[in-house]
This record gives structure tokens, sequence and C-alpha cells, in this order.
């Protein structure tokens, strides 16, 4: 249901997903419109290789978020546990007011079978409204983030 609420708090969360900048070129284009704080939510990760995919994403959006001047903060998931609940449940915490997420990009058999990982995030019980963005293939190539 719309209210006359504006926008001023979303999460976002990272991964080891490269399609994690997308969601940043949407919260500088929202930051222009809404005086944003965005909470990222890093997924808790171990692994060496792992853990420099997430590192790598998350220094990417330090930078453009404090380039472009949007109050941010960075928040750590829980080792044990569902992250995706987690993510929820951390946003119903802090009463934010969106998710923002990429939505997967190619959808294999056991996407059909156990359900995407995004799509406990979209029908969550909390009834927090999602924002999910297509992956696109020509960010990769255009120079947008000079």
């Amino acid at each position: 249901m719309p209210t006359d609420k504006k926008m001023t708090d979303i999460v976002c969360p990272i991964d080891i997903k490269s399609q994690n900048k997308e969601k940043i070129a949407w919260i500088i284009y929202m930051a222009q419109y809404f005086a944003l704080k965005v909470h990222i939510f890093k997924a808790p990760i171990d692994d060496k290789f792992y853990l420099k995919k997430v590192n790598s994403n998350l220094m990417f959006a330090k930078k453009f978020l404090t380039k472009y001047n949007i109050e941010h903060e960075i928040h750590t998931a829980e080792k044990k546990g569902n992250f995706e609940e987690q993510l929820i449940e951390f946003t119903n915490k802090i009463n934010a007011d969106m998710i923002l997420i990429v939505t997967t990009k190619n959808i294999g058999i056991a996407d059909y079978v156990f359900g995407a990982s995004e799509q406990m995030i979209i029908a969550n019980n909390a009834k927090i409204p999602i924002m999910c963005v297509n992956p696109r293939s020509d960010l990769a190539v255009a120079n947008f983030w000079n």
C-alpha cells in the first residue's frame, strides 16, 4: 500500500556476486531524489576466495557511496543461520523502507526446484518492499563507473 512517507533507509545485501555493483548504480540514482541512508548487509564468509569477492564488492560500494556523499553503514550477518532470514529480520529491526536486490540472471534447474535465493526475500512475511534489479550485461561494456 503506497504512503506519503519518503524513502530514507535502504538495505543493500552484499555477497560474492559481481552483479552487486548494479545495485550501487540504482542507489546513486535514487539519492538524487531522496536523502538516503544505505545499510549494507554483508554476508558472513569464511572461505578466503569468497571473502576476497565479498570484500571487493564491499570496497566498490563504499567507494561510490562516499564519492556521491551517500550516508552508509556496514553490518555483517551472523555466521550461523540463514542469510535471507537475517536480512529480513535486520531490515525489520531498523524499520528500513526497502531492500534492494539483484535477481538471478541465469536460473538453473536447482533454482526451479528449490527456488531462487532471492525468492525468500521477495515473498517476505514482514511485507517489506523489495526493489528487484535485473542484471544488465551492457554495464560491463559501458564505461559507467568512471
